[in-house]
């Protein structure tokens, strides 16, 4: 199994980190300029404060934001076929989008295209992004996550994007509850992603710890695998882990399956003249 480490940025036309520092980032969504927090960002800024100060909405901790213009709620975006919502105003800094993930859309994007048709499962899913990649490439996708909210808002994409080629299933549910439900059924998948949280509660009340919880869901998960298994990738945001984590526990997964195998971080370059790196994640991922 060739294994390999790198550091992936994202490249999509309706994002931009405009700057980061001080513990903050700027950047640009769509149309839209907006500060938020970033704890990672603790070196200086780059551009002059007067451009910070002229973001159209501005993040000042928990749920408040400073918002220039009074009916800035939500906007559109796109990326490929697929249109999506972002929104300030809700209860933290995220906005519905994670661009540091756009890497793996255009890696499973290209995963998915070569293989033609298959049943991917996405765990953790949030607002449905991934699962949409998958749809539009025909694929048979499951989408799992444990937040009404989150997984409310992704059926909006879904609505958004219109009819795309692969059928998807909507599940709020916890994520180990479901997967042993589906190898009581006998239920198979060609790829599976997954993006799971340090902490979290499921509709039932049910407790989420990665440290407690991650290894044996995952031994679940290689009982779902099909004959055919062709792809896996994690995404760790736990400040406490590794990248070389990631690998070694997607190579739990995958097991004696031969394929390329690679690990690293997620970051995000600046668009300025200074052009630093903001991290933001580890990953891990296999194809066959």
């Amino acid at each position: 199994m060739s294994s390999s480490i790198g550091v992936l940025s994202p490249e999509w036309d309706e994002y931009e980190l405009l700057d980061s520092g001080a513990g903050q980032k700027l950047e640009r969504f769509g149309n839209y300029t907006l500060v938020r927090g970033e704890p990672k960002a603790i070196w200086g800024k780059s551009l002059p404060s007067t451009v910070w100060k002229n973001a159209d909405a501005i993040h000042r901790g928990e749920s408040h934001w400073k918002i220039r213009e009074k009916n800035l709620n939500s906007w559109p975006m796109s990326y490929d076929r697929i249109r999506m919502e972002a929104r300030v105003g809700i209860s933290s800094k995220h906005l519905g989008i994670f661009p540091e993930q756009e890497p793996h859309w255009r890696w499973m994007s290209k995963q998915m295209k070569k293989l033609g048709s298959g049943r991917l499962l996405i765990l953790f899913g949030y607002t449905g992004i991934a699962s949409l990649v998958g749809s539009s490439y025909g694929w048979e996708t499951t989408h799992v996550d444990a937040s009404k909210p989150s997984v409310n808002w992704a059926r909006k994409n879904h609505f958004l994007s219109g009819d795309l080629e692969g059928h998807i299933r909507w599940i709020l549910e916890d994520a180990r509850n479901f997967i042993k439900r589906e190898i009581r059924r006998g239920y198979k998948y060609d790829g599976i992603v997954l993006d799971p949280p340090a902490f979290g509660r499921g509709p039932k009340g049910d407790v989420w710890k990665l440290d407690r919880d991650l290894m044996p869901l995952l031994e679940d998960l290689k009982k779902v695998k099909s004959d055919n298994f062709q792809f896996a990738l994690m995404t760790l945001y736990s400040i406490e882990n590794s990248s070389i984590t990631a690998k070694n526990l997607i190579r739990d997964l995958v097991g004696k399956d031969i394929g390329n195998l690679e690990n690293g971080e997620l970051a995000i370059t600046e668009s300025n003249l200074r052009k630093y790196q903001l991290p933001l994640s580890l990953y891990s991922r296999w194809q066959k």
